[in-house]
């Protein structure tokens, strides 16, 4: 329970990012989680799949036709098309429907990435970032005559000193070699964070175009790039016409009666 309320703790909004960093390794990834959670508890507890059988079925049949068809792959069919034959599989296979929980799951955990990184990058620095931001920020909050001045000088004042304090260290205590040539020109150099900053916000934008790529290689959307998908679907345009999570699919399977195979 100390893990799992440790991890908790770690996802809260702190006071050193902006909304845009919340957006991303926040608010997505608790929605994604949560529709993950519910997707799940559906597939598990309920009936992820109902299928429309022959009369002639039997109860056990209709269940090892729904078990079948969930686990193997369906196909979407439009409704003017005809049926396909036994040889004929052109038409497009529906096979992200069950993997859909693990598939939210990767996206929040590509999405938390970045701040993961960011954090780690805040510990090494040896700042504090979020006790001096909140220290700024009630700095800003007082009025004229509480001496705001002197307080952002303290600040820049410990900021200064920690500096140098840690290239005195590493120049009479630190490791040589390779490791301090690094310590001095990436971590110490007074502009660490400041890049760390800059990356981590380029990630979230690399980490946004690839969950859209990402997206349209696991729906299958051939050229039809996901942004279009989603603005025809908010434009009514339904999965009739795009195929994308169709609520109506084809399974095709044989059954042995009497030594016949069934389709």
């Amino acid at each position: 329970m100390d893990i799992f309320g440790s991890a908790i703790n770690a996802l809260k909004p702190t006071v050193d990012d902006d909304v845009i960093d919340r957006a991303n390794y926040f608010y997505t990834p608790s929605l994604l989680l949560l529709f993950a959670l519910i997707i799940s508890t559906r597939q598990w507890i309920g009936q992820p799949i109902e299928c429309w059988v022959p009369a002639e079925f039997k109860y056990a049949w209709e269940e090892y036709t729904e078990n079948f068809c969930y686990i193997q792959d369906t196909y979407w069919l439009p409704l003017n098309d005809t049926i396909p034959g036994r040889s004929e599989h052109g038409h497009k296979h529906i096979s992200y429907y069950q993997w859909v929980p693990f598939i939210l799951g990767v996206q929040a955990l590509f999405f938390g990435a970045p701040f993961a990184l960011w954090r780690v990058c805040n510990f090494r620095s040896g700042f504090n970032i979020e006790t001096i931001v909140s220290v700024a920020r009630e700095s800003a909050l007082k009025e004229p005559w509480d001496d705001e001045s002197s307080q952002t000088s303290i600040i820049a004042a410990f900021l200064c000193e920690v500096l140098q304090l840690k290239r005195n260290f590493e120049t009479y205590g630190g490791s040589a070699g390779r490791n301090n040539w690094l310590n001095e020109k990436l971590l110490n150099n007074g502009s660490f964070l400041t890049f760390a900053y800059t990356i981590v916000k380029l990630l979230y934008v690399i980490n946004c175009s690839f969950q859209l790529l990402f997206m349209q290689i696991v729906l299958a959307t051939g050229r039809q790039w996901m942004p279009n998908i989603f603005l025809r679907l908010l434009s009514g345009t339904g999965w009739e016409t795009t195929g994308v999570f169709p609520r109506v699919t084809m399974c095709d399977f044989e059954v042995r009666v009497l030594g016949n195979l069934n389709r």
